[in-house]
């Protein structure tokens, strides 16, 4: 069965009375609780600059990380890598916009590296709401390790991240320090740190307040590679964290990179790329105690399996749960595609195509609504552009 084909005509096959009726709905004015007012005018913005590559210097832009903080201000993050290589000698960087990414401030050093000998992984970026802060994750090693480092330091030490903070609203960004999360009950260890996205401030529920991110967890005797997908979390404004539930947690590289978000009664819905499985489709795993357990996993069968990280944020709780996921649609990373659910993540009856081409992404919403997605055109040739839109246009049949 060709599944590229099989999703192809699903947004159709979504009733224009759906459509309507959705959009009715999210046009109710905004409650104070922040509910969303939804433009009548459906609007696409392609292909904004971000962070453009010089291939002359050598300057790749890599893996965005996009998050709207809750001043409105929009925060982008790349890895900046010197040379186009995984393992190339790697910067952390952001850029700043105050006008819902119209355009951006300066480029700013989140860590340098003047001598160029370092690889930095990034991690998810977070919002702790509660003490003012940002929180941003990676992993950071000697290039000339290169992948022996996982073996030979991330393992044996138990894992780890590095964590800087901004208290600016992301203008300036601290000395990072090393953290190593506390495993879980099942022995897993690992670090706040597997590739782009963002995390999440859970915002319902008995876990209020606890911050939730994806990770790169290992547990001897399973993981021989440079670790698998699952979480980590924080209870204390990001000062320690732990290791949360495993899904798939007899196999090695099942799941790897990931997005998640908080659903219905302060749980979580996490989406991965799948590394192994026999199956075409992406996978997934749900915890209904804000990250520390799984409570369901599998396959998530409405969803290509495109080898590609994937973005994904909660557009609206009321009048109606809506999530939107972004992600390649088509083999080679093509087809930069935006979905939509409807029921917290288990099914996703709505996706457009924002552009032919586009790789690894992240999204994010502004608070009038406006969708804003970060994403590398042209197989990350070109470096991180930004398409902007509205619900209305997602929701407007493809023609």
């Amino acid at each position: 069965m060709n599944t590229n084909n099989a999703y192809a005509g699903c947004s159709n096959r979504i009733s224009i009375v759906l459509r309507t009726l959705l959009l009715s709905s999210l046009a109710v004015v905004a409650s104070s609780q922040g509910g969303i007012a939804a433009d009548a005018r459906p609007f696409l913005e392609t292909g904004l600059p971000i962070f453009t590559n010089d291939h002359a210097a050598r300057r790749h832009y890599r893996l965005p990380s996009l998050l709207v903080t809750g001043k409105g201000t929009v925060i982008a993050v790349s890895q900046l890598r010197w040379g186009p290589e995984d393992f190339a000698p790697q910067e952390l960087v952001c850029r700043r916009s105050e006008n819902g990414g119209r355009t951006w401030g300066s480029e700013i050093s989140i860590r340098r590296d003047p001598e160029r000998k370092h690889c930095r992984f990034n991690g998810c970026i977070v919002e702790e709401a509660e003490a003012g802060k940002l929180i941003l994750h990676f992993l950071e090693f000697p290039t000339d390790q290169g992948r022996r480092w996982f073996q030979d330091v991330f393992f044996s030490r138990g894992g780890g991240h590095c964590q800087t903070e901004s208290t600016d609203d992301g203008q300036t960004w601290s000395e990072p320090v090393l953290q190593i999360p506390v495993a879980n009950a099942d022995g897993w260890q690992g670090a706040s740190s597997l590739n782009n996205n963002h995390g999440v401030q859970v915002q319902h529920g008995p876990h209020r307040g606890r911050l939730v991110m994806n990770a790169r967890v290992f547990r001897p005797g399973v993981t021989t590679w440079r670790a698998k997908g699952g979480i980590v979390y924080s209870d204390d404004h990001g000062r320690t964290w732990r290791i949360g539930g495993v899904p798939f947690p007899e196999k090695d590289r099942y799941q790897t990179e990931s997005c998640l978000v908080e659903v219905a009664g302060g749980g979580i819905y996490v989406n991965y790329r799948n590394e192994g499985q026999a199956s075409e489709q992406r996978l997934y795993h749900r915890s209904d105690d804000g990250g520390q357990t799984v409570s369901q996993q599998g396959v998530q069968s409405d969803l290509p399996a495109m080898v590609c990280n994937a973005g994904m944020t909660r557009y609206s709780w009321t009048p109606r749960s809506i999530i939107l996921l972004t992600m390649p649609a088509t083999a080679g990373r093509r087809d930069l595609t935006c979905f939509a659910s409807f029921d917290e993540g288990r099914t996703w009856p709505v996706r457009r195509r924002i552009t032919p081409d586009g790789g690894y992404s992240d999204v994010a919403v502004l608070s009038d609504g406006t969708i804003l997605v970060a994403y590398e055109p042209d197989g990350a040739r070109k470096g991180i552009v930004l398409a902007r839109f509205n619900l209305a246009w997602l929701m407007e049949p493809e023609r």
